[in-house]
C-alpha cells in the first residue's frame, strides 16, 4: 500500500523531529524537550484503504531514552544515536522524590524498564527515566545488576555476597552465593541453544559462576596486593605472618571467546571458559606506579573496553596478549566508574564526566552536573 502524503508541521521550522515510513506506517519521533521531560513521543501513523478512502490511525506512545546512567542521588538520559553522534544528556531530578536514596550504583534495562541499585536495599525501576517507583528487598547495599535477556531475569549483587533475581523487578528470590565477599560487577552472555554463563566478580578475588543462574561455583583468583620494596632495617623480631590482602575485582564482561575481568592495581583477569588467569597492569600513573584502579569493562563490536581512574580507557581485541592492549586514556575524563556498549557506542561515565565512542579509539566528552557510576541502554 502507497502512502499518499506525508505532512508533518512544527511550530519552529529548526527544531529537529525524525521519522521514517513504509507502505503501511509512518512514525515520528519528537524530542522530549518539544514535550515535557519525560521522555520522548512516538507517534505511529498507520493507513488502511476502506473501500476508496483512506484511513489513519494514530498512536502516541512514550518511548524510553537510549541512554540512562546514575550515580549518588544523580539520574541523566539521553535519545542520541550513532547517525547524529550526538549524545545530549538531560539532568533528572527525579530521585528529590526518595530523600533516603544516596547512592545508585548501578542500572541495566530489560523488560521495557530500567531498574537501579543502589545502598540500603534500594531497587528503583521507571519506563521513562523520569517517574521512578520505588522497591526494597533488604537492607543489602546493592554493588551490580544485569540483564539476562534469553531467560528473562534480572540478576542484582550486593556489598555482602548477595545475589537476587527477578523477571519484573518486583518480586526477587535470593540465590545462594556460597560468599559473603563484596560482589561488585556481574554480567550475563548466551551463546545460543539454551547455553549461557553468568558471572559475578568481587572482593578479594572472588568469581562466581552460573550456568543455570540458581547455583553458583567459585572461581576465585586470589592475587595479593604487591607492596613497595621498604628501606633496608635491621632485622626485626620474627613475627606471625598477616593474612594478605588480595586485590578486588572491580567490573566483569563475557565475549563468545574470552571473560575479562578487571580491578585494583590495574590487573586484569581473563579466560577463555577453563581457569583464569591475571596479568599485572599494563597502565601505570604519572609516578610510574601501577597503582591505577579499572572499575569496570565491557564488550562490543570485537573489543573489551576497560576504564578507570584518572581517564583510564584500555581496549583489546585478544585480552590474554597484555601488548594487545593499548591505552585511550584522557585526565581531562576524571575517575571513569562504568562503561557499556548499546545502540553502536560505547559508554563510559564518572565524575561529572561522560564519554563516548562509535570505534573504542576516538572518544568525545559531555560534560555533567554530577557524578555517575553507571550506565546502560535501552536498546542492544
Amino acid at each position: 500500500m502507497d502512502i499518499l502524503y506525508e505532512d508533518f508541521s512544527l511550530l519552529d521550522d529548526d527544531i529537529p523531529m525524525t521519522y521514517r515510513s513504509d507502505d503501511d506506517s509512518i512514525v515520528c519521533q519528537i524530542p522530549a524537550n518539544l514535550t515535557n521531560a519525560e521522555g520522548f513521543y512516538i507517534i505511529t501513523v498507520t493507513t488502511l484503504v476502506d473501500g476508496v478512502n483512506e484511513i489513519a490511525r494514530a498512536k502516541l506512545t512514550v518511548g524510553q531514552p537510549a541512554y540512562l546512567a546514575v550515580g549518588g542521588g544523580n539520574v541523566a538520559s539521553s535519545n542520541g544515536t550513532v547517525a547524529s553522534n550526538d549524545l545530549d544528556w538531560i539532568d533528572r531530578s527525579s530521585l528529590d522524590d526518595f530523600p533516603s536514596v544516596s547512592n545508585l550504583n548501578a542500572v541495566d534495562y530489560g523488560n521495557g524498564k530500567y531498574i537501579a541499585v543502589g545502598e540500603n536495599g534500594i531497587i528503583l525501576q521507571s519506563k521513562e527515566g523520569e517517574s521512578w517507583q520505588k522497591n526494597f528487598v533488604t537492607s543489602n547495599d546493592w554493588k551490580a545488576i544485569t540483564w539476562a535477556n534469553q531467560i528473562d531475569q534480572f540478576f542484582i549483587t550486593s556489598g555482602s555476597g548477595s545475589i537476587y533475581r527477578s523477571r519484573n523487578g518486583i518480586d526477587w528470590t535470593s540465590q545462594n552465593s556460597g560468599t559473603s565477599n563484596s560482589l561488585n560487577g556481574i554480567d550475563f552472555h548466551y551463546k545460543g541453544e539454551s547455553d549461557y554463563i553468568l558471572i559475578a566478580v568481587g572482593e578479594d578475588g572472588t568469581i562466581l559462576e552460573s550456568n543455570n543462574g540458581t547455583t553458583w561455583s567459585d572461581h576465585s583468583n586470589q592475587v595479593v596486593v604487591p607492596e613497595p620494596e621498604p628501606e633496608p632495617e635491621p632485622e626485626p623480631e620474627p613475627e606471625p605472618e598477616p593474612d594478605p590482602d588480595y586485590i578486588d575485582i572491580r567490573g566483569i564482561a563475557i565475549s563468545d571467546t574470552f571473560r575479562v575481568a578487571v580491578g585494583e592495581f590495574g590487573y586484569i583477569f581473563y579466560s577463555d571458559g577453563g581457569a583464569w588467569n591475571t596479568m599485572e597492569s599494563v597502565v601505570t600513573d604519572d609516578t610510574g606506579n601501577d597503582n591505577t584502579i579499572l572499575n569496570a569493562v565491557t564488550y562490543g563490536n570485537g573489543l573489551f573496553i576497560a576504564v578507570g581512574d584518572a581517564g583510564t580507557i584500555l581496549s583489546s581485541s585478544s585480552p590474554n596478549v597484555s601488548d594487545s592492549w593499548t591505552s585511550q586514556s584522557d585526565e581531562d575524563f576524571g575517575d571513569l566508574k562504568g562503561i557499556t556498549f548499546k545502540n553502536g557506542l560505547f559508554i563510559a561515565v564518572g565524575d561529572d564526566n561522560i564519554v563516548y565512542s562509535d570505534n573504542g579509539t576516538d572518544w568525545n566528552i559531555v560534560h555533567t552536573a554530577g557524578s555517575y557510576s553507571s550506565v546502560s541502554g535501552s536498546i542492544s
